[in-house]
């Protein structure tokens, strides 16, 4: 009897699960018509207007190198179990592949969500094989998660419906 309680407790919270729309972490598809209106109403380009286009100019040219060269951009990046100076160099990453997903939510564009896709791609790989609030290395160094794994969250969050087409 105990079990045909719970069975039919998990039936009925089933039915009222709902599925999480992407992105949903600072924003959300239908707050995208608004965030586009900011961007082109903004005529003085103090804000909306200027944070669209640094988003453009930081992501742009290694997005153009990707698509040239996909392999490129992520030889590039450390190995995890590299010097402690590295993390920098992955937070960047990881911020890249935020920036990129960003610019896939505002413009559609598939590029931005293809190399967001692959900077996740090569993280969440290497990050499965590893455990616990740090990454340590051969060598004893760390890698501070809470500065990486926020990213990847977001960088998901915005590239999310670009994986379920």
């Amino acid at each position: 009897m105990k079990y045909l309680n719970l069975f039919f407790i998990l039936i009925n919270l089933s039915g009222i699960a709902q599925s999480l729309e992407h992105p949903h972490i600072w924003t959300s598809p239908s707050e995208k018509e608004t965030v586009l209106n900011k961007i082109t109403t903004d005529t003085d380009k103090k804000w909306s207007g200027k944070l669209y286009n640094d988003l453009h100019l930081a992501i742009d040219d290694l997005v153009t190198l990707h698509q040239s060269h996909p392999a490129s951009y992520l030889a590039g990046l450390p190995e995890l179990n590299k010097k402690i100076d590295s993390r920098n160099d992955h937070s960047k990453a990881l911020y890249d592949g935020v920036q990129a997903g960003m610019l896939y939510f505002l413009d559609g564009d598939k590029k931005y969500a293809q190399f967001a896709a692959d900077i996740l791609s090569h993280y969440t790989s290497r990050i499965s094989n590893e455990t616990g609030d740090l990454w340590f290395s051969k060598t004893g160094r760390w890698i501070e998660c809470r500065d990486l794994y926020p990213k990847v969250g977001m960088c998901y969050d915005f590239i999310q419906p670009f994986f379920s087409r």
